[in-house]
């Protein structure tokens, strides 16, 4: 009998999530935090690896 595989140490995920954040005056700041009050926030997913995805 075989015995089971041990589990492997958890991969990280290929996407990390930032906010982005349009100011009033309409500057765009990027935070891994939730954005200031009064900016319009929307949630990018990016490649974990710039330098991989820039290949693609």
């Amino acid at each position: 009998m075989i015995a089971p595989a041990e589990p492997t140490a958890k991969a990280a995920p290929a996407f990390v999530e930032v906010q982005k954040c349009v100011m009033p005056e309409g500057d765009a700041v990027y935070s891994d935090g939730p954005c200031p009050e009064g900016a319009s926030a929307s949630t990018l997913r990016l490649p974990r690896n710039l330098h991989a995805a820039a290949r693609l």
